[in-house]
């Protein structure tokens, strides 16, 4: 069975960030912040961004601490089939601890996407009455993610996700390709 989660064998997020980019992003006050990042040079040290022969180009940075986001998607399609392009990341847990729901589609009514303050990111709000297919309990360290599949974050005790996503429309990797790229790094 294919897994939505996997722990990857990587430095820790303050080793991969520009010791000025750590002074912009650690220092969240509010209980649900989120940020979305373009200007990826101005937070990677320049070895990574290209990091495994992809050029990351977005960054998804969330504070949580003792919060429970919303069942949502990271996709404009309702429904992810496993031969389409995923939305995926890799995404750094820092500071706290935190968890990923995950529900099959089938378990999930969706609602009509939604667009951020921006008017660029999109996502689609979930909702259900199942219990999660899947849970993984995340502890400070890197994880490849699959954003395409419903899902939900909690974080624990100050915890930080930086998600490092390649935004491109040449990314038309499936998920399977993304595991298969990563397998190297890839914690069994």
């Amino acid at each position: 069975m294919t897994e939505f989660v996997y722990k990857l064998n990587l430095p820790p997020l303050t080793e991969i960030l520009l010791d000025s980019a750590k002074e912009k992003l650690f220092n969240a006050k509010n209980n649900a912040e989120h940020s979305h990042i373009t200007n990826v040079n101005s937070y990677l040290k320049p070895e990574w961004l290209t990091f495994n022969g992809i050029t990351w180009n977005f960054i998804s940075f969330f504070y949580k601490s003792n919060y429970t986001g919303l069942i949502h998607i990271d996709e404009q399609t309702r429904v992810y089939q496993a031969h389409e392009r995923a939305n995926w990341g890799i995404n750094w847990i820092h500071g706290g601890s935190g968890m990923l729901e995950y529900w099959l589609p089938e378990d999930i009514i969706f609602s009509v996407p939604e667009t951020d303050e921006t008017g660029n990111y999109k996502r689609i709000q979930c909702s259900t009455t199942k219990l999660p297919y899947r849970t993984y309990n995340m502890l400070p360290g890197a994880y490849l993610v699959n954003a395409s599949v419903p899902h939900r974050a909690t974080g624990h005790h100050g915890r930080y996700a930086f998600s490092l996503r390649d935004d491109t429309k040449e990314n038309v990797k499936t998920w399977n390709t993304v595991v298969d790229i990563f397998k190297d790094f890839i914690v069994n």
